[in-house]
């Protein structure tokens, strides 16, 4: 008698852990098998993909988290940023007479500092110390040299070519003066030769008995101004000024490319080479 095969139907057990309907099942070994195998792969891909979901959105999350703290940090160094340029500009637009004087030091090292740097070597001159007393004699200045350093942040020039204070000024010089020297508190060149020796410049800058002679005759003529009790009128000079008045009328600001790079930092800070000058601030649209 031929033997016949009874079939055994079974469902696969993936299909019921997957949950899908309907449950395969067959009753050939072979063919339950090969849908078992494509059943498992998928089982796990749908486990794999399941577990890492919660990870996958945590990291989003703290990616999210980030963006916003960066953003935050750029937006507080935007601010910095624009503060620092404001505060910059309104010290150097609003910067006393009588401060000026005060920081007179730091003015004539700033202004020597941003001479050099202003230096192009050509071929006829590749010293820059050379072309800094050719130029603008700073080891054998003048009265007027001297004092045009110490106060060139507020210094300019009005439309008659007269050198005059920035911001409202008045060609009244005995107001002028007062606004710088004052009537009280007596002043002297010595912050001239101590910024040349701070500033580390060649012997050849160190004229100390120049120095000397020019600090005796300011503080001469300036004791004469602080002398005088009577303001300047417009048909005659009071005697005790006429020197300072002659001093003065040689004045003059600085180059405008000197005056640029100077008021490029702010007041503490330090020039020391053109990439250490930050650009102006962009300009918003």
């Amino acid at each position: 008698m031929k033997k016949t095969r009874q079939a055994k139907w079974e469902a696969c057990r993936y299909c019921i852990f997957r949950g899908i309907e309907p449950v395969f099942r067959s009753g050939k070994r072979k063919c339950l098998e090969k849908h078992m195998v494509k059943c498992k792969l998928a089982h796990e891909q749908e486990q794999a993909a399941q577990s890492a979901a919660p990870s996958l959105a945590r990291e989003v999350e703290s990616l999210k988290n980030l963006c916003a703290d960066l953003a935050s940090r750029v937006k507080v160094l935007e601010l910095k940023r624009d503060r620092y340029y404001v505060q910059r500009n309104a010290f150097w637009e609003k910067l006393s007479p009588k401060l000026c004087w005060k920081r007179a030091k730091e003015n004539v090292k700033r202004a020597i500092r941003a001479m050099l740097l202003t230096f192009k070597p050509k071929p006829w001159r590749t010293c820059k110390y050379e072309w800094l007393e050719d130029f603008y004699k700073i080891g054998n200045p003048e009265l007027h040299d001297i004092l045009s350093l110490a106060l060139w942040p507020v210094l300019q020039e009005d439309g008659n070519y007269k050198t005059v204070l920035r911001g409202p000024h008045s060609t009244d010089l005995y107001h002028m003066f007062k606004r710088v020297w004052g009537k009280t508190h007596m002043s002297d060149l010595t912050f001239y030769e101590e910024a040349i020796e701070e500033l580390g410049l060649p012997e050849q800058f160190q004229n100390k008995r120049l120095f000397t002679k020019l600090n005796e005759e300011f503080v001469r003529i300036l004791s004469k101004f602080q002398r005088t009790q009577v303001r300047a009128t417009h048909k005659r000079l009071p005697q005790g000024i006429v020197a300072l008045c002659r001093v003065w009328d040689k004045m003059y600001p600085i180059a405008e490319d000197v005056f640029s790079l100077s008021t490029s930092l702010g007041p503490n800070e330090i020039l020391k080479s053109e990439n250490a000058t930050p650009p102006d601030p962009p300009q918003k649209e």
